[in-house]
């Protein structure tokens, strides 16, 4: 229990402590180094008047808000990168596993990609009543069949 309060601590604490906080007090003005030749005048442009001149410039403050860009959750990119692997499994090996080229799969033609995709991830092979299920779950219109949406759908979850 401490420990999951001390991890949502950490966690809440972490941006604070990442952010940066300009120095107080009146900027840094830069000494220029010595010229190389005595009779070169030396390199000003990189100098800041300062700051109790007239025209300097205060330095420039913002925001944490300002600099720091929204948080991406992440859930609508990987969404997108599922649908579009998705898409492009089933645009790539449609024809490979449609042996009847009827532009629909039947039960055996997708046990053997399902098959094929479990062995492909290293993972064991699928049972017969995985298989089953997954027939049933991506022929989503019941027609006993299974049309390239219905396996895009299917594959993307």
């Amino acid at each position: 229990m401490n420990k999951a309060i001390l991890a949502a601590l950490m966690v809440v604490a972490a941006p604070a402590f990442a952010q940066t906080t300009p120095p107080a007090g009146p900027p840094d003005t830069a000494v220029p180094p010595p010229p190389a030749d005595p009779g070169t005048p030396p390199d000003t442009s990189t100098t800041m008047p300062p700051a109790d001149q007239p025209g300097a410039n205060p330095p420039a403050t913002t925001s944490p808000a300002a600099t720091t860009p929204p948080a991406k959750t992440g859930t609508t990119e990987a969404a997108t990168d599922k649908a579009d692997a998705a898409a492009a499994t089933v645009s790539a090996d449609w024809a490979k596993y449609d042996a009847n080229t009827d532009d629909k799969l039947s039960r055996a033609e997708l046990d053997l990609w399902l098959t094929d995709l479990q062995t492909a991830a290293s993972k064991e092979k699928p049972t017969k009543a995985y298989l089953r299920s997954a027939f049933t779950k991506a022929d989503a219109n019941k027609n006993g069949s299974i049309s390239k949406e219905e396996l895009t759908a299917f594959l993307r979850g």
